[in-house]
């Protein structure tokens, strides 16, 4: 429209200047009664620009007309101003890539993340063997086994200082200890034998057995089996217990019977063990989802703050942008 008014105002100027150059080459023409056809063919011309002029100047009044400003209603102009300031967001993140990290690249981990939790399930552990293959070097330095019996009472396991090491399992030697026969209990045999040389054994002391002795209980004194174990080692009890039971085995049965395999398998989960691992997992996944939420108002904050110093936000205030679309 611009363009039309320029040509328009130009044309019509051009038309002004013809209109008085032709009146006055009339009035000078009039005394000596010149005509040319050169003139004639130039002034039919100029009238027909004149006509033509015409025509566009009432394009022009028809284009420019008291109603070239719109009127909108408010929701209409707070559209348009949401719409502007949204291309503007867009075209703004295409370019920064640290706000496409945080605001889509990280939320999608995360909620990523919290469905993998959905996936663990309860831990199930494999059955542990309870002998001397619980250590990784069983086979060059296999365990001592430090064992005795009291000379009061009577040997009934038939245990001596020839007794063949696999009568308690395999990867074991042996370090038989008689005991004195005015020491009744087998603890106290146990603890003679394992402090003569706390410092100088080179194998390994996992547990020691007194298979008969004297023990001190509630009810007053009793026969019973002794087994003393190295609290350093979580296994080694068990390990003492199985080796107890396969000494009695051989003494009983012989080498004709099978020797005696532990195994300790872990106990499964119950209503209560299910419902806390269930629910620490909703926690841990909880949190993952939380994260993302975190992460995106603080990159609407991050954008402003970045507006409000390269001086973007007070320009869109002076053009007149609505706040409540900002």
């Amino acid at each position: 429209m611009t363009a039309i008014m320029d040509g328009g105002i130009h044309e019509a100027a051009r038309c002004k200047q013809h209109t008085a150059y032709k009146a006055k080459e009339a009035q000078l023409n009039e005394p000596f009664n010149v005509t040319s056809n050169t003139h004639a063919i130039v002034d039919s011309g100029n009238d027909e620009v004149c006509t033509d002029m015409k025509k566009k100047s009432a394009v022009v009044d028809a284009v420019v007309s008291p109603n070239i400003f719109v009127q909108s209603t408010p929701f209409v102009s707070f559209a348009r101003h949401f719409r502007a300031m949204m291309i503007k967001r867009l075209h703004s993140a295409r370019r920064d890539m640290k706000l496409l990290v945080f605001q889509v690249i990280l939320p999608v981990v995360f909620l990523l993340l919290a469905l993998f939790i959905t996936l663990a399930r309860a831990p199930a552990q494999p059955a542990i063997t309870l002998d001397m293959t619980l250590y990784p070097d069983y086979e060059t330095n296999p365990g001592e086994i430090v064992y005795g019996s009291s000379a009061m009472y009577e040997n009934v396991f038939y245990v001596s200082g020839k007794s063949d090491p696999a009568i308690f399992g395999t990867n074991y030697i042996l370090d038989y200890y008689m005991n004195q026969p005015t020491i009744v209990f087998g603890s106290q045999m146990l603890n003679t034998a394992l402090t003569a040389d706390i410092t100088t054994h080179t194998h390994p002391r996992y547990f020691a057995l007194a298979p008969g002795g004297m023990t001190v209980t509630t009810g007053g004194m009793s026969m019973s089996a002794i087994i003393m174990h190295n609290r350093t080692y979580s296994h080694a009890l068990p390990q003492g217990l199985d080796a107890l039971y396969n000494m009695a085995r051989h003494q009983l049965f012989g080498s004709a019977v099978p020797q005696i395999v532990t195994r300790n398998a872990p106990m499964r989960f119950g209503n209560f063990e299910n419902e806390l691992f269930t629910t620490q997992m909703e926690v841990v996944m909880g949190l993952f989802v939380v994260l993302p939420f975190i992460l995106l108002p603080s990159n609407i904050i991050s954008y402003i703050v970045r507006e409000n110093e390269s001086g973007s936000r007070h320009l869109q205030w002076l053009s007149g942008a609505n706040v409540v679309a900002y």
